[in-house]
């Protein structure tokens, strides 16, 4: 489930989400009445040595971990970690000339039981943050007119400061059921050559 929101700040779009899941635990008689406890993404390694920590050996573990990179390393070239829109954090802008791979963006993502379910982030608005954003990631400007000026434009309209959540119910459900076929809980579950999704829920 995918939805967009505008001028939304993280900690409401965290208070919403926090709640859809609580709901759908609600199904299975499970009542959290607890905040789900956060850690940024140096916490959970140096902590869990992973990014998607198990909190304790029950049967259910929920934490969020946010502020993940931004950038990481691929074939010697720097690449966006998630998608190049996200928008890192303001304290972290200083840090993309000369250390882009110690700049964090503005994310959260829900771990259960080892697997992301839901996750959020906040995207750029600003039309010349979006630009140096793909310069930093060795697009020319011939590349950059002929795939992104229709984007950069928008923006340059005034586009209000927005975001976008999603939660994957399936794998929540999947989950939930102590279930290792997720196919069991997709309306559809085929991709789209038509194999059958008969795996374990990890990120699709």
């Amino acid at each position: 489930m995918d939805v967009e929101v505008a001028n939304m700040a993280s900690k409401d779009i965290r208070r919403i989400l926090e709640n859809l899941v609580k709901e759908l635990f609600k199904l299975k008689w499970i009542n959290l009445d607890w905040d789900i406890p956060v850690f940024t993404y140096q916490e959970a390694m140096s902590k869990f040595w992973t990014e998607k920590p198990i909190l304790e050996w029950k049967d259910y573990s929920l934490c969020w971990v946010i502020q993940s990179p931004m950038f990481e390393m691929s074939n010697w070239k720097i690449q966006p970690s998630h998608h190049i829109v996200s928008k890192p954090l303001e304290e972290d802008l200083e840090l993309l000339e000369n250390n882009p791979l110690s700049v964090r963006w503005d994310n959260y993502d829900l771990i259960f039981n080892w697997q992301e379910v839901a996750g959020w982030d906040i995207r750029i608005n600003d039309p010349l943050l979006q630009y140096k954003m793909l310069k930093l990631i060795w697009y020319s400007d011939e590349y950059i007119e002929e795939y992104y000026s229709w984007y950069i434009e928008a923006l340059s309209n005034w586009c209000p400061p927005h975001g976008w959540f999603a939660t994957w119910v399936e794998r929540i459900v999947t989950l939930l059921n102590k279930n290792k076929d997720i196919s069991k809980y997709i309306m559809f579950p085929k991709y789209a050559n038509w194999e059958p999704i008969s795996w374990f829920p990890k990120k699709m």
